[in-house]
């Protein structure tokens, strides 16, 4: 009861105190915006809460203090070829030296260019150059300087955004096709849900080792700007504290219809085309690359990654 009589006094100095909390083991700080007050509030909170603060120590500190954001699993990130519209930062991995770097799809992002990205005060800053992209799996690595490195957030989050352990799905997808919600959180449509409609998809126009997601309540699981996004199940824990990741979001599946091909001669005939769009705009299927394919390609490759807190 004192100590939330403490919280309320604090909290009705907001225009002298910026934050109060635990922040050590034995330390009570209070982050002050103005000296002049810093005598006055140290005295009036040891003299109103004397049980509270013979167990902490009281440190009042004048500061300027601003609360900077995180680059973070879902952000937009932007390379030369993409002029406008950007792509989502799937999350961030790490090599055997702990160096980092961010995943995402190769489109936008050929090997060798810069990536920007907004978080802070604008205008976009510089994160990283591409060191490896291709189009075989749409997968991009991007190795983050050092002076970004510290304003990571580089643990994965689950739907709710909370930190959370990390496994690598394994097993068959279609044991969870249909069954288990997927989630992703995108750069334009943040966390959305959907499940997996075909778990092993072949196009023949290049690409393999696709699954489909299509969106629930009438939302497409992924738009526009979506793309690079993680794909993960949350583990069948009460804690909620571990998400199986599945894969990465490339683009949307289009059917259109062409008529009078070279093939049919008959007067109106008609067919299907079927075309991967990058962009997954207003798409209701989605098509994914298995991320255990992804890291094997990209160690063939030479670059042997894992995620932060994986398991």
């Amino acid at each position: 009861m004192k100590l939330s009589k403490c919280f309320t006094y604090l909290f009705c100095r907001k225009r002298e105190v910026f934050g109060f909390g635990l922040w050590n083991k034995k330390e009570f700080r209070v982050l002050l915006l103005k000296d002049d007050h810093a005598q006055h509030i140290q005295t009036n909170l040891k003299n109103r809460y004397t049980d509270f603060f013979d167990m902490y120590n009281l440190n009042v500190v004048v500061c300027n203090a601003q609360m900077s954001p995180y680059l973070r699993q879902g952000d937009k990130i932007s390379g030369p070829q993409l002029d406008q519209s950007y792509l989502t930062l799937g999350c961030f991995v790490k090599d055997n030296t702990r160096r980092v770097y961010a995943l995402t799809c190769s489109h936008g992002v050929p090997k060798e260019c810069t990536v920007t990205a907004c978080f802070g005060n604008p205008p976009p800053r510089l994160i990283g150059k591409c060191i490896f992209s291709s189009h075989y799996t749409d997968v991009a690595l991007i190795k983050i300087i050092d002076s970004v490195k510290n304003e990571c957030h580089l643990s994965m989050v689950n739907h709710a955004f909370k930190d959370s352990k990390v496994c690598i799905h394994d097993g068959n997808l279609q044991d969870i096709a249909g069954k288990v919600h997927v989630y992703k959180i995108g750069a334009r449509t943040s966390v959305r849900k959907g499940l997996i409609k075909s778990p092993d998809f072949t196009a023949t126009i290049g690409r393999k080792e696709l699954f489909v997601v299509t969106g629930l309540s009438g939302l497409p699981f992924a738009e526009g700007g979506d793309s690079g996004s993680i794909v993960f199940i949350n583990e069948n824990s009460s804690a909620l504290d571990t998400i199986r990741v599945i894969g990465m979001v490339s683009g949307g599946i289009t059917i259109k219809t062409i008529d009078n091909p070279e093939d049919k001669k008959e007067q109106g005939a008609s067919i299907n085309r079927m075309e991967i769009v990058e962009n997954a705009n207003q798409s209701d299927n989605i098509c994914c690359y298995e991320i255990k394919n992804t890291l094997e390609f990209l160690k063939e490759n030479g670059w042997i990654v894992s995620f932060e807190n994986q398991v």
